[in-house]
């Protein structure tokens, strides 16, 4: 368990592609899909980080949120966690990572998730029991030396850094007591998923 408050890092930088959008500008509940997940992490991390293309625009951010954009376009993942963490105070611990497409996020899960770091962990992230969710998780600022590593070697893939470092897998199903039906989990990559998402807030 994290002794003192962590920080947070938000992933705002693909291309999306499949939404034929950009994701994190959609509406979602009176607010974009990036300010509802901003003010979730907000909640329980501070400073908070986004990180974005920089061929991209640069979104609006609250207080308490700052901007840094990729050294290059669309360099993946790995490389924007780098980014968010190269710009962190001191004396954070950890930070909390997540993508700017999972508008059902909540501070709840957020919290059980960060508390979930065990000591002699790098990392602890959420699991379906197959596959680790690197945008679910909470990587210590130890981990920064072994993502350069990663990076200049071409790597691009968080999977990558879970494997080269102390990685705790918890099963998402340990998570439900914060988030009994796992909507924080939900992400949008599509038209589709995007309206579903939509319909669970029109349903709650």
């Amino acid at each position: 368990m994290l002794s003192t408050k962590i920080a947070g890092i938000v992933l705002c930088g693909g291309r999306s592609r499949r939404m034929g959008s950009l994701k994190w500008q959609l509406p979602f509940g009176g607010q974009t899909v990036l300010q509802r997940v901003l003010e979730s992490v907000s909640a329980v991390a501070s400073p908070v980080i986004v990180v974005g293309s920089n061929e991209l625009p640069v979104p609006e951010l609250p207080a308490g949120c700052s901007f840094v954009a990729d050294e290059t376009a669309f360099p993946g993942p790995l490389h924007a966690l780098l980014r968010g963490l190269a710009q962190m105070p001191d004396e954070v611990e950890a930070v909390y990572l997540t993508g700017c497409d999972a508008p059902l996020l909540t501070p709840a899960f957020i919290s059980a998730v960060c508390n979930s770091l065990r000591e002699g962990f790098e990392i602890a992230a959420v699991s379906d029991g197959t596959h680790a969710q690197p945008l679910a998780a909470v990587y210590r600022t130890s981990v920064l030396s072994t993502a350069h590593e990663l990076t200049d070697k071409g790597e691009r893939s968080l999977q990558a850094l879970l494997k080269a470092c102390r990685t705790q897998l918890i099963h998402e199903d340990e998570f439900r007591s914060a988030d009994p039906r796992l909507l924080s989990l939900r992400n949008m990559n599509t038209e589709d998923e995007y309206r579903d998402l939509l319909r669970e807030i029109v349903e709650c």
